[in-house]
């Protein structure tokens, strides 16, 4: 089938041009295209060829499935975040809402006193990383009660240990 344009073994992103094949409905020529990733896909040629990034074809849809996949990964970086009933996350939260939010119920004792979070612990990743997944049964004790939240100054303790290193004991 002749062509004004021959495309053929052109790359296109991970499109390669195989050849043309019948005219689409109103007239423009199609042509059978190969993916990097095995698909084979009818492209018209003025998409193959636009200037247009918007109405530019470069895979058969791949490329699309594989950012979004990127996007998704990037903005996932501990796997906490999205299930909020991570105990460590909620943890952390919560360590740092009593000190931080005046809102917080429990702001008066903290953050109201002075207790402030180490700023290493602004993030997540950080906390995890000084303190390790919260084990079952424990949440977050400082050693020093007036002292901050900081790593050589918190553990993971049960609700007796946290009793026993009150204020008032």
């Amino acid at each position: 089938m002749p062509t004004k344009l021959d495309l053929t073994f052109e790359t296109f992103g991970r499109l390669w041009a195989l050849n043309p094949v019948a005219p689409d409905a109103i007239g423009n020529i199609r042509w059978l295209c190969l993916c990097e990733c095995g698909n084979q896909v009818l492209v018209p040629t003025r998409h193959l060829r636009s200037g247009n990034s918007s109405s530019r074809v470069r895979s058969c849809g791949c490329y699309q499935k594989d950012m979004g996949k990127v996007a998704a990964k990037a903005k996932r970086t501990h796997g906490h975040s999205e299930n909020k009933r991570s105990p460590t996350y909620k943890s952390w939260c919560k360590m740092r809402s009593r000190c931080a939010n005046p809102n917080a119920d429990q702001w008066p004792y903290y953050g109201g006193r002075g207790i402030k979070v180490d700023p290493r612990w602004d993030s997540f990743e950080n906390f995890l990383a000084d303190m390790g997944e919260r084990p079952d049964g424990l949440s977050i004790d400082r050693i020093d009660n007036e002292g901050d939240y900081e790593p050589d100054n918190c553990k993971w303790s049960t609700q007796n240990e946290q009793m026993a290193n009150r204020r008032c004991s």
